[in-house]
This record gives C-alpha cells, sequence and structure tokens, in this order.
C-alpha cells in the first residue's frame, strides 16, 4: 500500500524565531498592523510504502524523530492516509493527481 502523509514542523513554545520576527517587522514596515506575532514552519509532503496505516505511521514517526525534526526545538505532527491509486493517471507516476483520505495521528 502506498500512503501520503502531510508533516507540519514547528518551533516549541519558547523557542525563539528569527525568522518569523523578522517576517512581522517587514509586515509592518509593509503597513500591515495588527500583528503581534508570525512563527515560521516546516511542511514536508512524504510518500512511503507501507503493509497498513499502523506501519506507515510508526514508520513516518521514526522519520520525523531521527531526520525531519530536531526534538530539543522542534515539534512534528502528521496527517496521513493512503493513496487511491486508481485515480493515478499511469503517464503521471509522481502521483500527484492522487486522493488522499487523511487520518490524525
Amino acid at each position: 500500500m502506498i500512503f501520503r502523509a502531510r508533516v507540519e514542523i514547528r518551533l516549541r513554545d519558547g523557542v525563539l524565531d528569527p525568522q518569523g520576527s523578522a517576517i512581522c517587522e517587514a509586515s509592518r514596515d509593509l503597513g500591515f498592523e495588527g500583528l503581534s506575532q508570525i512563527r515560521v514552519g516546516k511542511l514536508i509532503e512524504v510518500d512511503l510504502e507501507a503493509e497498513d496505516l499502523q506501519s506507515a505511521e510508526s514508520d513516518l514517526r521514526r522519520l520525523c524523530d531521527s531526520l525531519l525534526a530536531n526534538p530539543v526545538i522542534e515539534s512534528f505532527e502528521f496527517a496521513i492516509g493512503e493513496i487511491d491509486t486508481s485515480t493515478i493517471d499511469e503517464a503521471d507516476s509522481s502521483g500527484a493527481q492522487a486522493q488522499v483520505s487523511g487520518v490524525e495521528a
């Protein structure tokens, strides 16, 4: 089975976010008012093959813990679902047209 996941990685509360601060300041300089804080994170999309949803979640959690997120300063959450391979155009091997049913993890 093939699964697609969307992993959101964010800085933990209390960790300074210099990129977010710079964006917030630049936004004010451009005339945007009322912004009190901007935090920047990452969105990573992953396609993976696994025997079932539980195995896919386990593999993805290990990938996040060991590579995608720095557990000291970042937290992560993901949504994962099986790709409906019947909707993938054979000419499009990237799977960009696949439908994903999300399952919160």
